[in-house]
């Protein structure tokens, strides 16, 4: 299971080192890639058939949120304010049109709880069993995904079951972790020496904030949210209106802390707790601030304020109307972002004319520095080589260097890391290269003869 395109002496831009990656792929954890492997089989090698996979996991997440607040609820109209709230989030559907883990990692924790709380009632033991399954399915996914099931499964366990609970359900949830993990070990056996270059550069630095903790509550705050909200110091002023989606998820959670009936509910107040753990474990213990991993709390937080929106529709319907204003608000913001990204169209504006580009340029025998992403295009090369150092450790040489935006972002963090590598890259581009092609989304330059 190794992933040809990268190039071993490379690394990340978050400064992962790749050592054996291409025999080996150890920096994530494996059960995506042999889903995405499955996948494939199925369905065949595909841009479109990478998005449907995650579209799937999405639509059955919505199923598990939808059974989970109406089992908790007690009514239908509640489950189904959180399904529509999810179903028009920005980051939701954005995460459900990649091709990332992250969806089939929430998806794998979402349904732990779902079959849990199916389960409990019936047979205790199948429930711990079910629940944990899918929550040791959800960690091999992406470590963020285990996380959110083991909070959830133990705090309906504890609100729900707590008096049901014995010794011998410890070793038997335990079981699925250790099978899975028994499973991965036999991998890891394989070449240990790259396990540990890959796999400890991907999770070197992460719990820093647990030594300044009120620093890293901050940056959480700035850096993963309210930049993605439109207060980033590149976006438009207009761009602030989408803070007014923060507001309203933190009027829940503080509407939901402040009201006893509601935080005292069985169920309300124990979402209400998950949420609110799910967000200091991010703060404290994932410094890594990709915006990928909004996907793990923003649900969280939307199933929050629709369980909040429908308690207060219920017990002050002197408010009905200003409720029904702000969901409609609420919902218009989330698809006003959606509409931007769909007119946008980077695929038809940017992606697809660099690759009749490419394609009128090389063939397969050229060899060739670019992001993995071209494969969707080009087809599977064996001389596409993914490399952020572009050549300057390995010493390979490219006829041709294709460079997206995320690429020049990497190579301009690498002035601030590796001051050389940077060096190194700018003066070949220089005096060894000529630009070719320069529209927005991506460069291509050409070797000099």
């Amino acid at each position: 299971m190794g992933t040809s395109n990268l190039e071993p002496s490379s690394t990340t831009w978050k400064s992962v080192r790749l050592t054996g990656i291409d025999r080996h792929t150890y920096w994530a954890m494996p059960l995506h890639f042999l889903a995405t492997a499955g996948w494939y089989k199925l369905f065949g090698f595909s841009l479109f058939s990478v998005r449907a996979l995650s579209i799937t996991w999405g639509l059955i997440a919505l199923l598990c949120w939808f059974f989970v607040v109406w089992e908790v609820s007690g009514e239908w109209s509640a489950a189904s304010l959180a399904v529509f709230l999810l179903a028009c989030d920005n980051v939701y559907l954005n995460r459900a049109a990649d091709g990332r883990m992250d969806m089939m990692a929430f998806c794998l924790a979402s349904a732990a709880l779902a079959v849990y709380l199916a389960l409990r009632t019936y047979k205790f033991g199948y429930a711990v069993l079910a629940g944990s399954t899918l929550a040791g399915a959800a960690l091999f996914t992406h470590p963020n995904g285990g996380v959110l099931a083991l909070l959830g499964l133990a705090g309906f366990a504890y609100s729900y079951d707590r008096h049901r609970l014995k010794f011998r359900h410890i070793p038997l949830a335990g079981i699925p972790f250790l099978a899975m993990g028994a499973a991965w070990s036999l991998y890891v056996l394989q070449a240990p020496d790259d396990f540990r270059a890959q796999l400890g550069g991907a999770a070197a630095g992460r719990w820093v904030g647990l030594a300044h903790p009120w620093a890293a509550l901050s940056f959480e705050i700035k850096q993963r949210y309210l930049e993605h909200y439109g207060f980033a110091s590149w976006a438009r002023p207009s761009a602030r209106i989408f803070g007014l989606i923060l507001l309203a998820y933190l009027a829940a959670v503080a509407g939901g802390l402040w009201e006893k009936k509601f935080r005292t509910r069985r169920g309300y107040g124990t979402l209400l707790a998950i949420a609110i753990l799910y967000f200091l474990y991010f703060a404290l213990f994932e410094s890594y601030k990709n915006e990928s991993y909004l996907v793990y709390t923003v649900p969280l937080f939307t199933v929050v304020l629709a369980l909040w929106v429908h308690w207060c529709w219920n017990h002050r319907p002197s408010s009905r109307w200003l409720l029904l204003g702000c969901v409609c608000l609420l919902a218009g913001l989330q698809l006003a972002r959606d509409a931007r990204y769909i007119f946008l169209d980077n695929f038809h504006k940017s992606y697809l004319p660099v690759i009749s580009f490419l394609r009128a340029r090389t063939s397969p025998s050229t060899t060739m520095f670019g992001p993995a992403e071209l494969v969707w295009g080009l087809g599977m090369r064996d001389r596409l080589i993914d490399d952020v150092w572009l050549g300057c450790r390995s010493g390979k040489t490219a006829e041709i260097i294709v460079a997206s935006q995320s690429l020049e972002d990497s190579i301009q963090e690498l002035a601030k890391t590796t001051p050389n590598v940077f060096e190194c890259e700018t003066n070949m581009l220089k005096e060894r290269y000529r630009i070719l092609y320069d529209q927005p989304g991506y460069k291509v330059w050409e070797r000099i003869p």
